[in-house]
């Protein structure tokens, strides 16, 4: 069925279904799961040390999340690999996902507020325009 699912993960209780969702497929198919936090930058950054700063600030809490993603996947009995990147979030997803040869991306979906819907896309969106492979929103 799959070969390969990569998980946006972020340790919030959304892609923490995300993920688990992505485990139970992949222990169905006998494949491996690649999960992965985007830490996205300042918006406008003063300094480099200011956009150092928050990477290192956001990697550290992700301590925790991984810590559970790795014993999800260990009572799963599927291997993940926990990766962490800086940049724009559906840009890194759809990159990865190309890279990596996934063959589904799985995303947690949260409904916004509908002049949020309107004016600005969502990671989601973007993702789902530009992925070489098919895309599971979990809700």
């Amino acid at each position: 069925m799959f070969r390969r699912i990569l998980v946006g993960y972020t340790g919030s209780d959304l892609s923490r279904k995300a993920l688990s969702t992505a485990l139970e497929l992949a222990a169905l198919s006998g494949c491996e799961v690649i999960a992965v936090a985007v830490v996205e930058t300042p918006p406008f950054p003063g300094l480099i040390a200011e956009v150092d700063r928050a990477v290192a600030a956001a990697e550290e809490a992700l301590v925790p999340p991984f810590a559970w993603a790795r014993s999800a996947a260990e009572r799963s009995e599927v291997p993940i690999t926990l990766r962490t990147r800086v940049g724009p979030p559906a840009e890194w997803l759809v990159r990865m996902a190309e890279e990596e040869g996934c063959d589904l991306i799985v995303l947690g979906h949260r409904e916004r507020p509908w002049a949020q819907q309107w004016w600005s896309d969502s990671i989601g969106e973007r993702v789902l325009r530009r992925a070489p492979c098919s895309l599971l929103m979990i809700r």
